[in-house]
């Protein structure tokens, strides 16, 4: 439709790169540090003239300052890579600690042999001829598995059907039965990205 070729291209918001990297360390994690560098925590360095901290350190000029000079240095030596603040990594180890002690996402996630993750998958629709493709988080023989955090895990029925997650396993199962032959079923593993309780919910 018209309003789909017009729309401005969507912006990736900071919890979309969150998102990203906690794939990243779930999926490739031999490759993290390929991929991104973790900033020092300058919240410590930075005092008042008197030597006493700051109540919000990450506010100063000061702060601020050093952690623009980081991201300078690091454009310069090494300019793949992607910045990453220790409380985003913190999170992220919280929510791939609790992944790992829920029953059913390692049921979804641990390799039951044959899978594979984060598989790029390209199609041709039978129906209209349009060259499709996704992403597969990840994929076992006769099943695929999507992972998101999210801010709602409490309702996160209504996050599948209000972003359209239920459309994706269907396209992504579609997918996949034109290029193996094979029906394929989809499940969803959330997990939330907010602490201090981070909780894990499947289906």
């Amino acid at each position: 439709p018209y309003h789909y070729f017009t729309q401005p291209p969507k912006e990736e918001t900071p919890l979309m790169r969150f998102g990203t990297m906690v794939h990243a360390g779930k999926f490739e994690p031999a490759s993290f540090f390929d991929r991104y560098e973790i900033m020092p925590d300058y919240a410590d360095q930075v005092r008042k003239p008197t030597g006493e901290k700051y109540s919000n350190p990450r506010g100063t000029n000061a702060y601020k300052e050093l952690v623009a000079t980081f991201i300078e240095d690091l454009k310069k030596r090494a300019p793949d890579k992607i910045p990453v603040d220790p409380r985003d990594v913190g999170q992220m180890t919280s929510i791939l600690t609790a992944l790992d002690r829920d029953t059913k996402a390692k049921q979804f996630f641990d390799d039951r042999g044959g899978t594979q993750y984060e598989v790029s998958i390209v199609w041709i629709d039978q129906e209209t001829g349009l060259t499709c493709k996704g992403r597969v988080d990840c994929l076992h023989p006769g099943m695929s598995v999507d992972f998101k955090t999210t801010t709602a895990l409490r309702t996160y029925e209504w996050e599948i059907i209000k972003r359209g997650h239920h459309r994706q396993g269907a396209f992504y199962c579609e997918g996949l039965k034109v290029l193996t032959g094979n029906p394929f079923w989809h499940a969803i593993v959330a997990a939330s990205s907010q602490g201090p309780i981070y909780a894990v919910r499947s289906a």
